[in-house]
């Protein structure tokens, strides 16, 4: 069984949220941007909540009671995230400000009101949609630069209008509808929130899904629209597409919006708001998140779904990712409740990792234009503060998370960092959906940064890109280079991707008869570990801290083994590179990584790679042995294994078809919901 990752001790409780940061329109007075609350520090890598002494109980999620903190007791534990910048591809964690009371002191309270017995109460309370704002209209600019930024990419700029109604952009599709059974099928107008995107902002794999997953909705005939923000270093060319006001807790903030067609059906709308979004880091600063966090991606929400409802044309999906993106299904089923595009939109909330929560004091609610009314255990109320996890996985129609085994995991105290109840409740409208991998990006037969191409029948170029890799680290090569394994990591050096295992067992790998090539960045301890080891056996270690595209390619290419002992991994990019570039995994059986890596079956010769399933050094030194054994002593059973994996479809095809059955599903709750209603 996993342990709970590692965490230091609790943060003090939040501050009271500040006033408003911001460049206010409509009139409202503009406040100062100086002097930016602190947030509290947190840990890396969270800890599932610990039951604190109960004074009272209130009804739970699932069924059972639910404690409540004592005052002077932490409510939670904390985490946080590391220094992202806007332009690259640092080691990317999301925030969660999961905050604690300190000893003596007593968490924020509501105003005292009657709470909501249930959530349709809840939603029964909130006032109506406001009047949409006066659109700022924006005369038409000169052509210029296309926006990109991380990695080289055709963007063609969507021309500036006169009218927001009718924002071009989202033309129809060329390409034919395309369902699962192969027949017509009405064309979806699918919503994406999210908080990054390649090529525009990344910290990890959730940008590389907002991404691929529109492109394969978008090549079935469907018309996507995804709305990321502008965060510094996205450079945009002329005048903004359209800017319009949004309205949050009493302040209108303005939202200038550059729209962009990224591939057939898909536009990119980037949310500029500087006071918001034009910082060094994403989400914060070293292990300090940005205090303003729940304002900021509030008002993502909103000017997304402001957006979609400016433009006049029902919405049928709004599919939010993450904790950022959580509280567009609590404003869909609130605030726009019976607007005419979106009240009929059915909402998807993907958890792409449920250790970042967005958790903050309840105090923020007012100002997220949000009532006391929700803050309730059927609402975002967790442990005494408000989830914006929680929100979107409470008011979406449809849960989805980025692996089955993932979604079995979360049912699970050990996985679900306190959320296992709450899941449970909604286990009938929970699904795990795996993600895909760009087959046109990571594709051994056509990578441009490899030296040679190649294929299952012929792996010649994985020898050529085995000699550039160990010329690169500095490694020896010699006439044995065929003979000699590789194995290799690409990873953020955090706990929960197994760096502690591997610390436990450090000092032995470089005697394993195999050079290591490690490239990736984290915690500095796990840095200087393999730093350590580097300078110690330069003829048997190489690492580069860091990110870099082009070098990952010709790891995955160049590599024998790769080594992914995550403690918990929802699912996991890395082992699918590597299975398409016929290099072996070694992962331990969580998530997805036991979804996608079958384990070798000397008996029968069947798998893919090697799998181990205690959360300890030793079963990874085993295995990492076993594998070493098979590569040396077994060579027609290595290549069997090698094109067992090549042989696999890890493209977002099937995952866009899963994806679509999903928003199938949740339209018929919604047609369902509404026609008892009428």
């Amino acid at each position: 069984m996993a342990k709970t990752p590692r965490i230091r001790k609790p943060a003090p409780a939040d501050p009271p949220p500040p006033a408003p940061q911001t460049e206010p329109v409509m009139g409202v007075p503009e406040q100062s941007a100086s002097d930016p609350a602190k947030a509290p520090v947190y840990t890396d890598i969270p800890e599932a909540p610990r039951v604190p002494r109960v004074t009272r109980r209130q009804p739970a999620i699932d069924g059972a009671a639910t404690p409540v903190a004592a005052a002077g007791k932490p409510a939670a534990k904390t985490a946080s995230t590391a220094k992202r910048p806007a332009t690259t591809a640092p080691a990317g964690k999301k925030t969660t400000a999961k905050a604690a009371a300190p000893a003596g002191k007593t968490a924020p309270a509501a105003p005292r009101v009657r709470k909501a017995r249930t959530l349709a109460e809840a939603i029964e309370r909130v006032p109506p949609t406001p009047a949409a704002p006066e659109p700022i209209v924006v005369k038409p600019a000169a052509k210029g630069r296309v926006t990109k930024t991380l990695a080289p990419v055709a963007v063609a700029p969507a021309p500036v209008v006169e009218h927001v109604q009718e924002i071009e952009g989202a033309s129809a599709p060329a390409t034919p509808l395309v369902t699962n059974a192969g027949a017509p099928a009405r064309r979806l107008r699918i919503l994406m929130v999210a908080s990054e995107a390649v090529p525009f902002a990344k910290t990890g794999g959730l940008a590389d899904v907002v991404a691929a997953l529109p492109k394969a909705l978008g090549a079935l005939g469907h018309d996507v629209t995804v709305v990321i923000p502008r965060y510094r270093g996205i450079p945009v060319t002329g005048e903004p597409s359209t800017s319009y006001a949004v309205s949050m807790g009493g302040h209108h903030y303005q939202a200038n919006v550059y729209v962009q067609q990224t591939s057939p059906g898909v536009r990119v709308a980037l949310v500029d708001h500087p006071a918001f979004f034009d910082r060094d880091a994403l989400y914060g600063i070293g292990s300090q998140d940005y205090g303003d966090n729940p304002r900021r991606f509030a008002f993502l929400c909103l000017a997304a779904l402001e957006f979609a409802r400016l433009e006049g044309r029902p919405v049928d999906i709004v599919h939010a990712h993450d904790w950022q993106a959580g509280l567009a299904p609590v404003y869909v089923k609130t605030r726009y409740a019976g607007d005419p595009v979106l009240g009929s939109a059915a909402t998807i909330f993907t958890i792409h990792n449920i250790a970042y929560q967005g958790n903050c004091s309840s105090d923020w609610l007012p100002q997220l234009g949000l009532g006391w009314e929700l803050f309730n255990t059927d609402g975002l109320e967790f442990w005494l503060h408000a989830s914006l996890l929680k929100g979107g996985v409470m008011f979406a129609d449809l849960v989805t998370t980025v692996s089955p085994r993932y979604a079995d995991e979360l049912m699970a105290p050990e996985f679900a960092f306190g959320f296992e109840g709450i899941l449970r409740h909604r286990a009938a409208n929970l699904l795990g959906i795996l993600n895909g991998i760009d087959a046109d990006v990571w594709d051994p037969a056509a990578d441009r940064y490899l030296p040679s191409a190649y294929q299952a029948d012929d792996l010649s170029g994985k020898l050529d890109a085995k000699r550039v890799l160990l010329d690169t680290y500095g490694l020896p090569t010699g006439d044995d280079l065929a003979r000699r394994p590789v194995v290799a990591m690409i990873s953020r050096m955090v706990d929960q991707k197994g760096l502690d295992l591997i610390a436990s067992v450090a000092e032995q790998l470089p005697h394993l008869g195999a050079a290591f090539v490690i490239l990736g960045t984290g915690e500095p301890w796990y840095e200087e570990m393999w730093r350590s080891l580097a300078r110690r056996y330069p003829d048997r270690v190489g690492v580069r801290i860091g990110f870099d595209e082009p070098l990952s390619h010709v790891i995955e290419a160049g590599a024998d083994l790769f080594m992914m002992p995550s403690r918990f991994e929802p699912c996991g990019l890395n082992q699918m590179y590597s299975l398409r570039y016929g290099t072996l995994p070694v992962v331990r059986a969580t998530g997805g990584l036991d979804d996608t890596v079958q384990n070798y079956d000397p008996a029968s010769g069947a798998g893919n790679g090697f799998k181990f399933h205690d959360a300890s050094g030793e079963a990874l030194l085993g295995t990492l042995r076993w594998a070493l054994h098979v590569f040396h002593n077994e060579p027609e059973r290595w290549r069997q294994l090698q094109r067992a994996g090549m042989a696999r479809d890890f493209s977002w095809n099937a995952s866009a078809h899963a994806y679509l059955e999903a928003y199938d599903r949740a339209r018929a709750q919604v047609t369902g919901r509404q026609g008892v209603t009428a």
